[in-house]
């Protein structure tokens, strides 16, 4: 039954979908679509759910001189990762994607970053945050099996870390930052991108392209995705590809 609103949400994408030219970035795994006729002109790239592959994040920005990227994500695996990244690139030092992880297969080309020269390093900032609807400090369960890296919100295990999560909408001001029309948000937050949507939507902060992977993990998620669909729809957005769980919306 749960997998009832999956179908429901790739009906409506199906429906509304827009074919546009897009150029892949990153990894097969962590890599994400941008349309051909939206990526020169960004300016700010938001990104929530880091985990152990920031290949999206480093080729966009390769590729965008002039483009400013905020990540975000809470958990110790990956700001040890980003902090390792940025580390090794200060001494033109190689690093492993998802850092030697067993978990995903990557192609022998794809197994290292691209080390970017500093004036676009001084473009990225990490944040140890989580991003919800409301401010609050949440459960992250660890992952099931030692060789998942995804923590969640959902209960997998009785393994847990607090982590401190704020709303997009608080966040923006206190870090003194301006979406435009030309901003791009992307988020794999493991069933909490539902909540982060419709407080994008009440402060009228959707931006033009949004990325997102959908979960559903219980009847709440269920109802929470039928209420994505419609404000999707009711927001303008376009469905422009499809990838499993991965969606990219524009409007």
């Amino acid at each position: 039954m749960l997998k009832l609103s999956k179908y429901f949400f790739r009906l409506y994408c199906l429906i509304s979908f827009k074919k546009l030219n897009h150029t892949h970035f990153g990894t097969n795994y962590g890599g994400w679509k941008i349309p051909d006729d939206r990526i020169d002109d960004l300016d700010i790239l938001l990104s929530a759910g880091i985990g152990l592959d920031m290949s999206f994040e480093i080729d966009l920005a390769n590729s965008v001189p002039s483009l400013t990227v905020q990540m975000f994500d809470p958990t110790p695996l990956s700001v040890e990762h980003v902090s390792n990244y940025f580390k090794n690139s200060q001494t033109n030092t190689p690093t492993i994607i998802n850092g030697g992880h067993k978990r995903h297969h990557l192609d022998s080309e794809n197994e290292h970053y691209k080390i970017l020269p500093k004036e676009k390093l001084e473009n990225f900032t990490f944040h140890n945050l989580g991003w919800s609807k409301t401010p609050e400090k949440f459960k992250f369960y660890l992952p099931e099996g030692k060789n998942m890296i995804s923590y969640s919100t959902e209960k997998k295990t009785d393994n847990y870390l607090i982590c401190e999560c704020k709303p997009v909408s608080d966040l923006l001001p206190q870090l003194q930052i301006q979406l435009s029309n030309k901003s791009i948000i992307k988020m794999d937050i493991e069933g909490s991108e539902y909540g982060v949507i419709d407080d994008l939507r009440k402060n009228k902060l959707l931006p033009s392209v949004l990325l997102f992977e959908i979960h559903v993990f219980n009847w709440k998620n269920f109802l929470q995705l039928i209420k994505t669909t419609y404000t999707l729809l009711f927001s303008g957005y376009r469905c422009f590809y499809m990838d499993g769980d991965n969606y990219g919306f524009v409007k």
